[in-house]
């Protein structure tokens, strides 16, 4: 049987050109023959140029570099010649903040605190985004016009004026002039404190400070000192008794005290009253003579003490009356 000769039926198959390799077209036949033909020169490399950047705090940088925009890779010159393998040799990781102290001194109402701040002006804040403060320091200042506003036989009230900003007053007492001090209260906010238990007619140190709180923990200021002493404890009249255009009085003795004051008027509301000073704390009597005869007379009586040269008086006693004889 006749078999006619075999005729090539070629089909095309392009391979493009590349920057570097040249293209071309492969024919093959289904009995296996083929040949390369059509060739198409190498494109060579379109370059753009990135020029380098600076890194910063939060953005990465760059190195210069050329890029092909035909096969996208990274060159260090312009031709191709050098490949850069690794693109992420080119970049510049962000340089991350270089933060450093900042400190805003205390003021006489105020604490010290320190902040950061990085060198590109940013400061260092919180998870919140708050500006982190700490590291505080202790006010400067101190109370002003600490004094006692009131006080009695066992209880002194002493006040200071307000300061502006702060959280709170302590106020401490010593009953050693000042080289101990045995109590500590807290004021609060309120500019007064009265002090109780303590005892008549002797001489305290009292001191007060403010303080500021920040995250939990108290900064005080410094303290205003006062010596204050309690009045001195009082007594009674024991009895009057009337004798002619006189009276003698008598009253119970004070150990603690420097002496004695004696009043006498002729009116209850003792308007016009005299008052007599007796020396020393074991004398209990006291005689007023050149009276009015047939007259009623109302007495009472307290204590004084004196301490660092100021007198302190109790408060008086019930008042008797007596009536003179003629």
């Amino acid at each position: 049987d006749y078999v006619p000769p075999h005729v090539h039926d070629y089909k095309a198959v392009v391979t493009a050109p590349t920057c570097t390799a040249q293209g071309y077209t492969t024919y093959t036949c289904d009995c296996g023959e083929s040949y390369v033909d059509d060739y198409v020169d190498a494109l060579g490399h379109n370059m753009t140029f990135h020029d380098g950047a600076q890194a910063t705090c939060t953005t990465a940088g760059n190195k210069p570099y050329y890029e092909c925009e035909r096969c996208h890779n990274f060159y260090i010159d312009d031709k191709g010649e050098n490949f850069i393998a690794d693109k992420s040799e080119v970049v510049l990781p962000a340089l991350g903040h270089n933060y450093k102290a900042v400190l805003t001194p205390p003021k006489a109402n105020a604490v010290g605190y320190t902040q950061y701040k990085c060198d590109c002006g940013e400061w260092k804040t919180d998870e919140a985004g708050k500006v982190i403060r700490d590291t505080f320091t202790s006010p400067t200042g101190k109370p002003s016009g600490l004094k006692c506003s009131s006080r009695a036989a066992t209880s002194e009230k002493f006040a200071w004026s307000k300061t502006s900003g702060v959280s709170g007053y302590q106020v401490q007492i010593s009953t050693k002039d000042g080289k101990k001090w045995d109590k500590t209260y807290n004021a609060k906010t309120a500019t007064s404190y009265t002090v109780k238990g303590l005892t008549a007619g002797s001489a305290y140190k009292v001191r007060v400070r403010f303080y500021i709180t920040k995250d939990g923990k108290n900064y005080y200021g410094a303290w205003a000192t006062l010596t204050s002493p309690t009045l001195p404890g009082g007594t009674s009249l024991s009895k009057v008794t009337s004798a002619k255009k006189a009276f003698t009085a008598q009253w119970k003795k004070n150990s603690a005290v420097t002496g004695y004051q004696l009043q006498y008027s002729l009116k209850s509301n003792f308007s016009g009253a005299k008052s007599k000073a007796i020396k020393g704390a074991g004398k209990l009597k006291l005689t007023i003579k050149s009276l009015q005869g047939g007259k009623k007379y109302f007495v009472r009586v307290r204590t004084y003490k004196t301490i660092s040269g100021k007198t302190y008086y109790s408060a008086w006693s019930g008042a008797k009356s007596v009536t003179t004889k003629k």
